[in-house]
Formats: structure tokens, sequence, C-alpha cells
């Protein structure tokens, strides 16, 4: 028979399996969120900047901003534009164009064979071949990103 205390540190040290949102399907418009990312399915021709050098598409060092895009030939590339899919927030009515994307305009994934958004603290995000704008929530009392 096991000590309370085995019995204890048994379910602190147990690691559960990750839960996967799995989307079989996809199509522009679209959108899901893990946390505080929301991922804009877009046409494949979507606008994007230059490629970035990792697949994090949150900004931050925290565990918190760990989502991460991983795939067999995924990219991710500079946003653009915010997609047609994205809603402008009443609080920001009087803001411009450009200060709304400041806030909320994150990269684009491309994926050609799918991929997984991963994180430490959600459930992982499992699309099929898209290509993805991403965009973060804003906190309306500081005008600001979101950031875990």
């Amino acid at each position: 028979m096991k000590t309370i205390e085995e019995v204890v540190s048994s379910i602190t040290t147990h690691k559960a399996e990750p839960e996967v949102r799995t989307l079989r399907r996809v199509e522009p418009g679209m959108v899901a969120h893990q946390g505080d990312v929301y991922l804009h399915v877009v046409p494949q021709d979507w606008a994007r900047g230059k490629q970035r050098g990792s697949t994090q598409v949150a900004v931050g060092t925290t565990i918190g901003s760990r989502h991460v895009a991983e795939g067999e030939g995924v990219e991710v590339f500079d946003g653009k534009k915010l997609p047609p899919s994205f809603v402008r927030p009443q609080w920001c009515a009087d803001m411009s164009d450009a200060q709304v994307a400041e806030i909320f305009l994150g990269p684009v994934v491309v994926a050609p064979d799918g991929f997984t958004l991963t994180h430490p603290e959600h459930a992982h995000h499992k699309l099929p071949a898209c290509v993805v704008q991403v965009t973060y929530q804003g906190d309306p009392r500081t005008a600001r990103r979101v950031q875990d």
C-alpha cells in the first residue's frame, strides 16, 4: 500500500498528455484561437513580409508566449495586413488603421502540409494545409496587446 506522500507525489509529478483540437477542413474566413492568439485562415496568396527566423507566433519569452507552429515545411513571415475576418473592437474606433495593426497584427504561417500550434498551457491546435494570419487579443484598459 502506498503512503499519502507517494500518492500525492505521483499526482503532482504526472505529466498529462496535452489535448489536441483537430480541424480537419479549413477555408478562408475561418477563425480559431489558442489563448490570446487568433488564427485566421486566409487565401494562399495572402500578403506577407520577410520570413522570420522562428516559428513562435507570439511575442515574448515567457511560457505563456510559447505559441509555436510545428510541422514539416512550416514557414512564418511578418504580417502585412489584418485579415477580413478580423473584427475591429469598438474601443479602437478612434485609432488609425496603423495603430490597430500595431496592437493586433501577428505573423503569417504558411503550412503546405499542415501544422500544429503547440503551447505548454493550452490545448494544441492541429490544422491541415493552409495559410494563417495570426492576430492577438487586445486589452481595452491599456490599448495594448495581451500577452500571456
